[in-house]
Parts: structure tokens; sequence; C-alpha cells
């Protein structure tokens, strides 16, 4: 009996210790990969700090008061994080203001998806005013060329690249001066009635190599700047691969006026997995005259994202 208490204490307290460590990026900086990477994980690590408080109050002895104080600190840290996230991510709520309305797509399509008519016959249920696509093969460039007339105004992937940008309203391509790019990035100025409204579509780096984390997080702090120093509307789409938890999303909102939308921490990958597994990694932001009063997640349509639907309103 004594050797069962001793192995129940000793997975306890290698649960507690696992659990500390990783909640320990929620107090000490770190730019390190790994920290990002686990900094996508973090109400997942909360709720596993809550789940695992009550294992601590099994634990006999000496061991009970201080595995209990290690859980209890992981839930404090990580729920902290979220907390803070949330409440510099998201505006103040305000009375509908009128102006223009547009409602905003963006997905990662997958390269190998083939599922091109289930995904035009949602945006025809949807009708979208813009949509912004990553993972654009020139299969599915083709297939995105037959939305006339629901979006007829479109820039598809060229050479090296990946975006598609459809639209309602007529744009035009312009330079993105300034900004440091790893990923795919581009710049539409789109023309919706007698305004200007610039929108920002680009697929980031995928953060698994310590000099792809630091060139993404770059064009993160760039962008940032670009935010602050533009004096038209500005919409940011597209797939992040980072989470609203990540330092450098974070820092983004932080030092930018770009704000996400209530429900932004709903997760969009891997639609492969549970709902709860997921981590929100593609995102519709929007500073300068611009915000983001919905978002919602779109159904599965081949690919391992889910489709981010957001509803901006424009002054």
């Amino acid at each position: 009996m004594k050797l069962w208490r001793k192995t129940w204490t000793v997975c306890v307290l290698l649960a507690a210790l696992g659990l500390a460590t990783l909640s320990a990026t929620a107090i000490f900086r770190s730019d390190a990969w790994i920290a990002d990477l686990i900094e996508s994980f973090r109400p997942h690590l909360l709720v596993a700090a809550a789940m695992c408080l009550p294992l601590g109050l099994t634990v006999r002895g000496s061991w009970r008061t201080a595995l209990v104080a290690i859980f209890v600190a992981c839930v404090v840290a990580n729920s902290a994080t979220i907390i803070r996230t949330v409440r510099a991510a998201t505006p103040p709520p305000q009375e509908a203001r009128g102006g223009i309305r547009l409602t905003v797509v963006t997905t990662n399509l997958l390269w190998s998806n083939t599922q091109h008519q289930r995904f035009r016959d949602w945006l025809h249920a949807e009708a979208p005013d813009i949509v912004v696509t990553q993972e654009t093969t020139r299969r599915w460039a083709a297939e995105l060329d037959k939305l006339d007339p629901l979006l007829p105004y479109r820039r598809l992937p060229g050479h090296g690249d990946d975006l598609a940008i459809l639209s309602r309203y007529p744009f035009e391509m312009a330079e993105l001066a300034g900004i440091r790019q790893h990923g795919t990035l581009a710049m539409a100025r789109l023309s919706v009635g007698h305004r200007r409204i610039d929108l920002m579509a680009l697929h980031a780096s995928v953060p698994i190599h310590p000099a792809w984390q630091k060139a993404r997080d770059t064009m993160f702090d760039d962008i940032a700047r670009f935010a602050w120093r533009t004096r038209h509307p500005l919409i940011v789409a597209g797939d992040f691969n980072a989470t609203p938890w990540n330092r450098s999303m974070r820092r983004l909102v932080r030092e930018s006026p770009l704000r996400h939308a209530p429900g932004f921490w709903r997760p969009t990958w891997t639609a492969y997995a549970p709902n709860w597994m997921g981590i929100p990694i593609d995102h519709v932001l929007a500073a300068t005259d611009c915000r983001v009063i919905d978002r919602r997640v779109g159904p599965d349509i081949g690919s391992d994202h889910r489709p981010v639907i957001a509803t901006v309103d424009c002054l």
C-alpha cells in the first residue's frame, strides 16, 4: 500500500512540475521558439492545471500543500495571461456606428484540399464582401475565378505567392514599404463608395525554427508601426500562425491600434481534431476608424483550417 501511495505521489509531482515548467513562460519572458510554441496552448494549460488541482488533495503527508500550491500557481499564471490578452485585444462595446459594414472571410485552403465545390457553395450562401485565402494553388485560383458575379474583383496568386483577394468592391494593389516580409503579404486599396479602405492580407511563416519565428515577429512589429502611421481605415486578415496568447501577437495589439473582435479565441486549427483541442491562428483585425464587431468560425471546407467570418464596421 505504501508503494502505491509513493508511486501516486511521484506521478502527481511529475504532473505538477511539468505544468509549472510549461506555465512559467507566462511569467518569465523568453523569445525562444519553444516558448512561443508553448504559449499557443495557454488555455489548454489553464484547463489542465484546474483539472489536476484536485489530484493534489489526494496526496497525503507534507507533499499535499506544495502540490496544491503549484497547481494553484499554474491556474493563476495562465488565467492572468488570458484575461490580460482579452482585455487588451478587444475594444470596448459600442453602439452601431453606421457608415460602412463589411463581411470579411479569411481561410487557409490547404494545398491538398480538393473540396472546391463545397467551398464555393459555402461562399455563395455566406455572401461575403471580401475573401482572403492562403495556400491558394493554381487549381484553387482557377476555381475562385468562377465566383463571378459574387466577387467580381480579384487578385490571384503569382509566382512564389499563395494569397488570393476577392472583393465585391473594386481595388488596386499597393506597395508595402517598410514591412519586412516572412511568409506572404499583400496590400489592397479598396474603393467602397467614396471611401478608401486598406486591406492587408498575410500568411505568416510557421515558427518551427528560431530564425523563422524571429522573422515572423519582425513582420508583426512592422505591421504594428504601419498601423500607427496610416491615416486610412485598415483591415488585416489572414493566417498569422500565432495565437492571441503568443507574445508577438500580444505585442502587435499592445503597440498598435489593431484590435480583434469578441470571440477571437474560438479555434480555427486544426479542423481534424475536436474543437476544444484546437487553437486560433487565423485572425481579422481592424484599426483607424474600423472595428471588428463580430467573429464567427465557419464549417469544414476540406482544409485543416476552418474559415473565419468577421463583421467589420468602418466610419
